[in-house]
């Protein structure tokens, strides 16, 4: 009987030895699944920051290219008002001299009248004076 229990402790101790190394060799497969996923996850992370950074790197440009286009379009309207504000001023020069050359082509043209007019009257009074000397010395 001894015999039989010293088997029997020694299949125990078999038993056990086969559940540690079953054990072991469980907290093995754990341990390289969770590295597996944690090699996943870091993937994921690098795939998700790469693609992070190529959409922000896409607005980004976009946002540039908007941005080169207005500022593009502020200097054509710049550029434009100050065309206009030019324009503007040409005009009203021209206006004002206009204004003045006929003012004076006004005033010369009355004073040309006026000569005009007073020697006219003076040419039909030495005419009606010669008219009469004449009547007088015939």
């Amino acid at each position: 009987m001894w015999i039989i229990e010293s088997c029997a402790y020694g299949l125990k101790l078999d038993g056990v030895i086969l559940y540690k190394q079953f054990a072991q060799r469980r907290q093995v497969r754990k341990l390289q699944y969770i590295a597996e996923l944690e090699r996943n996850v870091q993937a994921f992370f690098c795939d998700f920051k790469l693609k992070w950074l190529s959409s922000l790197n896409f607005v980004t440009s976009r946002i540039l290219s908007y941005n080169k286009a207005l500022e593009q379009r502020l200097e054509n309207l710049a550029h434009k008002k100050e065309k206009e504000k030019d324009y503007e001023h040409c005009i009203i020069k021209n206006i004002n001299n206009h204004n003045h050359s006929n003012r004076s082509h006004c005033r010369n043209t009355s004073r040309n009248l006026d000569q005009q007019f007073a020697n006219l009257t003076l040419k039909q009074k030495e005419a009606e004076r010669d008219a009469v000397s004449r009547q007088l010395h015939i």
